[in-house]
């Protein structure tokens, strides 16, 4: 069964790829419900793997994943890592630094953000969009490489090339709590609420 359902995953992504849709702005406000109540999320991506370049025999190489993100949508990330804070017995002060992006719609607690240097622009659709979250789990299924399924001495250096993420260090916690962002045309898939938005 999980075979099948890797190489069903596997079909749709390629043919998603082949005639790639992005979901509209309104559309994800909507089925998000933006700034409404927290929900639990996977929401499946097609992303750059970003690569360090030194040594790479794959630095000129167009490197793409294919994951899925266990999620938490509509959180405030200063007060869930606040909250962790509290239960690992230590202080809750943290106060999250200003970041590239910021709140499209809600301030408090929205998931959808856009890119700071976009904020004069009146056109929503126009504007770098992008779906903010705290991470749960991540899963990749598999990597590209210039469009095709990488081979297997091709993950080995994908794996040993690959940029390692963010350590939230400020965060001074024992669990951390990732915050990351999603393109909004990067999105596949989201389920959420018992319903699936696909793009």
């Amino acid at each position: 069964m999980l075979i099948f359902a890797y190489h069903l995953f596997t079909l749709i992504f390629t043919t998603m790829q082949n005639t790639k849709k992005v979901i509209s702005v309104e559309t994800l406000k909507n089925f998000l419900n933006d700034g409404g109540s927290a929900t639990f999320a996977t929401i499946s991506a097609q992303l750059e793997q970003k690569m360090l370049k030194t040594g790479n025999p794959l630095r000129d190489a167009e490197v793409t994943k294919l994951v899925t993100y266990n999620v938490r949508l509509n959180c405030n990330y200063q007060n869930a890592v606040n909250n962790q804070r509290e239960r690992e017995g230590k202080e809750a002060d943290f106060v999250s630094k200003e970041a590239w992006h910021t709140p499209l719609y809600d301030c408090f607690n929205g998931s959808i953000a856009q890119h700071k240097a976009d904020v004069n622009i009146e056109n929503d659709e126009e504007k770098r969009t992008y779906v903010k979250m705290i991470l749960n789990s991540i899963t990749t299924h598999n990597y590209f490489v210039n469009g095709i399924e990488a081979t297997e001495e091709q993950v080995k250096i994908i794996q040993q090339f690959k940029q390692k993420s963010n350590s939230y260090g400020g965060q001074d916690l024992d669990n951390v709590i990732p915050v990351i962002t999603v393109k909004r045309e990067n999105i596949l898939e989201i389920r959420a609420g018992g319903k699936i938005l696909t793009a």
